[in-house]
């Protein structure tokens, strides 16, 4: 992956704005929760210059917002702590965008690297080490019992870690679960066209430290949520593998 620019919220907006990427400078706006469209308008016409200078409007620049502009298909990850998009240019070179902290990291990402090196590097081990008992095995719950997840509090939580009776995966999950805020990571493959943004799949998944837990709502008419571990080599293969078909698909 190459050096990387970065670019503030404010400097990405104006320079899209300026270029007249209004669609792509709203759903930044829209998503990261900036200043309305009407500051935004007057702060963009005051400032523009300013904050298109500080961000150096290079080559390079040019060809970051050229191809935000151009590329049909991305995906978003979004964590604790910041938001990833992969931007798909043509087959599998990518321009990856890393926010965090208000702040922008553009880089390219070549055909030739291994896209599943970088999933690994943006990765968070979160959890704690797997319990010794614990069995690779689904875990499957109501859709009421798990919506129950997000209302345990910390005490009950702590009882169910400590009954011996409670199945070891369980009580891992719970915890895993609970550490990251009773929320779920999740991958979203977007296609983009004539300015609207249509959202193909969604693959949520709980990181652990040593699994990952992918939560399969497929037979949720059912009744059904399937959540079942998986090592995290194991889970980044899969990922992989459903980015590059999506990478190279036609007639979305």
């Amino acid at each position: 992956m190459n050096s990387a620019i970065c670019l503030s919220h404010e400097e990405l907006t104006a320079a899209l704005d300026q270029r007249g990427y209004d669609c792509i400078a709203q759903d930044t706006r829209s998503f990261f929760n900036l200043t309305s469209q009407e500051d935004m308008e007057f702060f963009a016409g005051k400032e523009n210059s300013n904050l298109v200078k500080s961000a150096g409007f290079s080559t390079e620049l040019e060809t970051i917002l050229s191809t935000l502009k151009k590329s049909q298909k991305k995906i978003r990850w979004i964590q604790e702590n910041g938001v990833r998009f992969i931007h798909f240019i043509d087959g599998m070179n990518m321009l990856i965008q890393e926010v965090e902290n208000g702040e922008h990291r553009f880089s390219y990402c070549s055909h030739g690297e291994s896209l599943r090196s970088a999933l690994h590097g943006w990765y968070e081990f979160k959890g704690r080490k797997l319990m010794n008992e614990m069995e690779f095995l689904t875990i499957e719950l109501t859709t009421d019992s798990f919506d129950e997840l997000h209302q345990m509090s910390p005490d009950y939580v702590e009882e169910v870690m400590k009954d011996r009776s409670t199945p070891p995966a369980f009580r891992q999950f719970l915890y895993d679960f609970t550490l990251n805020r009773k929320e779920l990571d999740n991958f979203s493959f977007l296609f983009a066209s004539e300015g609207k943004t249509k959202l193909e799949q969604v693959v949520f998944f709980l990181p652990s430290e040593e699994c990952v837990w992918f939560i399969d709502y497929k037979k949720v008419e059912n009744d059904q949520i399937l959540i079942t571990p998986f090592y995290i080599h194991e889970f980044l293969i899969q990922l992989e593998e459903k980015m590059r078909v999506f990478a190279v698909k036609q007639g979305i």
